[in-house]
């Protein structure tokens, strides 16, 4: 509800608003180009709010890699305390993704499949082993384009033994499916006396793409089998893999080829579980009229937005809402069936909602509960945010309330009835009672003024945001964007007009001054206490960073040169700025590296050497670096 009401703000002040910088539309201005509608950029979805994803890519390679209790990370830290691995599911998790981050080095840097881009999730599975599912966007010049590429990366037949004895046994273990059909009729993935997967597949000469875009890898007629379970299988049971990913990692690590527009919402739906819909639109964009298309990125949130299954009900168009309603009834969900089980048999009420699958197992089939016969299973209540708030209390009873019998046992403490679940959770003593919040906030407020923290913005020369509706005249947008100074603009009018304030930074600014909206200016602090903090910027805007690091220490600045200038001298740039005032370090010592290494090593080992120092982050200014260490960089050159 409250995401809709914000989607509708936004939806009925598109009118309204627009966005451009200041110094583009001076220079429309003096240009002559007074419409505003054709200028700047609608606003969408504003950046406060915290959702609508954008993505447009296509994959072509699959990756699912699954953790493996047997790896001796993970056997050395629980077989000598007796436990097993399923014991211990951080130790597990960690291991996990010590190797999945590996496997992420490997992709990117080693590049074992040429220049990719990498994207890549993490699931943790209800039950069972965690495991990743990784699609790789590769370069268009590596992009497979016949199925000799694919069989590059990919295959899925048995490897020679006496060749490959490792990478045999590896796979002996991993990348066998099953087995199923005849072998094994009752294997989980049977259903209605076939494989769901799909096993086992038929023989082929060579690797193709069938009709709704899924691979059909090569599967010789070889005569190599293996055995798996007293089953003795053929390549139509081998699950296609990666060679030297399967002997690296010593795991399951299925790889698939998938580069067709039918299996793209498969993908990404199995990648991102929480979006369930894909939207495209065509256009020609060599059509004048079409070339500027109007995104309208509120409608494309509602298009793709996921209602979990526990929300509500499936149903055909055409059925009737009193059969939707009676089969609503009758197949009850995970939760009520909890609840019904609790009423019919006494010795169940001993036992908490996430307790009970250690006891029960639930039938999708039938709807209901029945008592476990084998294994073991634990529930995890699924999560719920804090803004969900009656659910989220609702939660919090269920992992301590036993036996509940219906909605109203869940509200029930030393057998009062709580209106609310949260009164219930207070009662029980899952809350505090917040008295000391109580206390401390009226007491602030005899003193001090409703907000400490002042966020600040700044920018450069020029460059700050504009915001203004569509149908305004952009000379009076400028005009205002003069007279209304921004915040930061403010400080530097201060500092002009009263000495008094050059002795404090930006950041200090807020500790003296308060910022009056209405009136776009700075005003001598009355009372209370604040401090500032300036908006962060990412280290790939490289001036507004190192404008930044100056804010912090540069004091009563009138002008943004008096941000540059150190010791009298005014500086091109700021990163020269903060290199004269000590804020960067000189690079001397990576000078120095680079010229001894030269000494001994070859060009080729100081050109890794200094592709190392560049990304890590650790070099002020590479270009002056590289300037003055060319000739060690470049020493073998003229041999290659």
């Amino acid at each position: 509800m409250v995401e809709s009401e914000r989607l509708k703000f936004f939806r009925c002040k598109q009118p309204q608003l627009r966005i451009d910088k200041y110094k583009c539309l001076h220079k429309n201005l003096i240009n002559g180009d007074i419409d505003a509608v054709r200028l700047g950029k609608r606003i969408i979805i504003s950046s406060t709010f915290t959702s609508g994803p954008r993505y447009a890519e296509y994959p072509s390679y699959f990756i699912t890699m699954t953790c493996n209790s047997e790896w001796d990370e993970i056997k050395r830290e629980v077989t000598p305390i007796g436990l097993k691995a399923e014991d211990h599911p951080d130790i597990l998790c960690r291991v996990f993704k010590i190797r999945f981050d590996s496997l992420i080095d490997d992709l990117k840097e080693r590049k074992i499949f040429d220049k990719i881009l990498g994207f890549c999730t993490v699931e943790f599975q209800k039950k069972g082993l965690s495991h990743a599912h990784i699609l790789l966007f590769m370069s268009n010049e590596f992009k497979p384009q016949t199925p000799d590429d694919i069989y590059k990366h990919i295959t899925a037949e048995i490897p020679y033994e006496n060749e490959r004895p490792n990478l045999h046994g590896a796979f002996q273990n991993y990348m066998v499916h099953g087995p199923c059909g005849p072998y094994n009729k009752n294997s989980p993935c049977m259903k209605n006396e076939s494989c769901l997967k799909f096993y086992p597949k038929e023989f082929r000469q060579q690797t193709l793409i069938d009709e709704a875009g899924f691979s059909k890898y090569r599967r010789t007629d070889n005569g190599r089998i293996v055995k798996k379970r007293e089953c003795v299988l053929d390549n139509k049971f081998i699950v296609s893999y990666n060679p030297e990913l399967l002997l690296k990692f010593g795991c399951h690590i299925n790889m698939e080829y998938t580069c067709q527009t039918s299996s793209i919402k498969y993908l990404f739906k199995y990648v991102h579980k929480d979006n369930d819909c894909v939207t495209a639109t065509l256009y020609n964009t060599g059509d004048p009229s079409e070339a500027t298309q109007v995104v309208d990125e509120i409608r494309n949130y509602y298009d793709c937005r996921y209602i979990s299954d526990d929300q509500l009900v499936v149903y055909g168009e055409t059925s009737n809402v009193n059969d939707i309603v009676e089969r609503a009834i009758s197949h009850k969900s995970i939760f009520l069936g909890w609840i019904a089980v609790n009423m019919s048999y006494p010795y169940t009420r001993s036992l908490t909602y996430a307790e009970f699958p250690t006891k029960f197992v639930w039938k999708d089939d039938s709807s209901k509960w029945f008592p476990r016969k084998k294994g073991f299973a634990i529930g995890m209540l699924t999560h719920v945010p804090t803004a969900n708030i009656e659910e989220y209390y609702q939660r919090l009873l269920l992992n301590t309330q036993r036996g509940c019998m219906s909605f109203r046992d869940i509200r029930t403490v030393g057998g009062t009835i709580y209106a609310t679940y949260r009164d219930a959770c207070l009662a029980l003593g899952l809350l505090q009672n917040d008295k000391e919040f109580v206390d401390a906030i009226k007491e602030a407020s005899s003193w001090a003024s409703g907000s400490y923290v002042r966020r600040l913005p700044f920018h450069l020369e020029d460059d700050q945001l504009i915001v203004y509706g569509e149908t305004s005249n952009v000379n009076d947008i400028v005009e205002r964007a003069i007279s209304h100074k921004s915040i930061f603009l403010g400080w530097i009018a201060v500092n002009m007009s009263y000495p008094y304030t050059r002795s404090l930074t930006y950041a200090e600014f807020p500790t003296k001054f308060v910022w009056k909206d209405d009136s776009s200016k700075w005003f001598s602090r009355k009372k209370g206490f604040a401090i500032g903090m300036l908006t962060h910027v990412p280290t790939a805007n490289i001036e507004e960073y190192y404008q930044r690091l100056l804010l912090n220490t540069q004091r009563g600045c009138m002008s943004f040169r008096d941000i540059r200038t150190v010791g009298g001298t005014i500086y091109a740039t700021y990163r020269d700025a903060c290199l004269a005032l000590g804020l960067l370090q000189n690079d001397k010592e990576f000078v120095d590296a680079i010229k001894e290494a030269s000494s001994w090593a070859s060009g080729s080992y100081v050109r890794r050497l200094f592709v190392i120092l560049l990304t890590s982050n650790n070099i002020s200014r590479p270009e002056h670096v590289c300037d003055r260490c060319w000739h060690e960089l470049s020493d073998d050159i003229l041999y290659r």
